[in-house]
């Protein structure tokens, strides 16, 4: 874990073993259903004194106890799987000593304090952390799944555009009255200057532009609209 880790840890089991458990290990045995008054400092010096246990029992047991509890360990697994990283090294090593289990609690306060605040202190708040990490982390899950959805989804092209027609149907007919009206200009001009001067010459052109019209209505070329030829009389 590093020296700093190892001085410390050393740091506690000394004072541990010197003046028995202090006022925050009393406080993490009672969490655990451990009796600090059946363990004694001397215990191990005069062969277990007025049969207490040692210090270094202690230890062993609140950190055995601590380990198997069901709401500290469910708390630290689903904390570390919604992404913490100090719960991700408890779920990883465990709790092995006095040191381990100092940092597990107050992790677990600052956790309490953070989603709900007060003391961390009964049944109900140990409860209730292991409930709130245990929605954090399929929250967690939830929003992990939807983004994979999202990427995995292909988006859908955009639809393509309505079809715009080059000229209106009123443009078309207006093309079409002004074809008309050119045409009536054209043959008063010619009957005016002698070029249509009998019944005989207008049947023949009249024959003419309905041949025309046929042989170009035939070979499926419009004679009306802006696609007409203009030649058309």
């Amino acid at each position: 874990m590093g020296k700093k880790y190892d001085k410390r840890l050393k740091r506690d089991q000394s004072r541990l073993r010197m003046y028995g458990p202090s006022k925050e290990q009393r406080k993490f045995a009672e969490r655990y259903g451990i009796d600090p008054d059946d363990y004694h400092v001397y215990a191990d010096m005069s062969d277990r004194v007025h049969g207490k246990k040692s210090m270094e029992d202690f230890e062993r047991d609140i950190t055995k106890a601590a380990g198997s509890d069901y709401h500290t360990g469910r708390a630290i697994e689903a904390a570390a799987l919604a992404g913490d990283e100090k719960a991700q090294k408890f779920a990883k090593k465990g709790i092995a000593n006095i040191l381990d289990l100092k940092r597990v609690q107050r992790m677990q306060e600052d956790q309490h304090k953070e989603r709900t605040g007060g003391a961390f202190a009964s049944p109900s708040d140990f409860a209730g952390l292991s409930f709130d990490m245990v929605e954090k982390d399929r929250k967690k899950l939830m929003d992990d799944l939807q983004a994979k959805t999202e990427v995995a989804t292909p988006e859908l092209p955009e639809p393509p555009p309505e079809p715009q027609f080059l000229i209106t149907q009123e443009e078309d007919l207006a093309r079409d009255t002004e074809r008309d009206e050119r045409i009536a200009e054209y043959e008063r001009n010619r009957a005016l200057t002698g070029l249509i001067g009998d019944e005989d010459t207008q049947k023949y052109l009249d024959d003419y532009k309905f041949n025309v019209a046929s042989g170009l209505s035939n070979a499926d070329i419009s004679t009306r609209g802006p696609e007409a030829p203009l030649f058309i009389l």
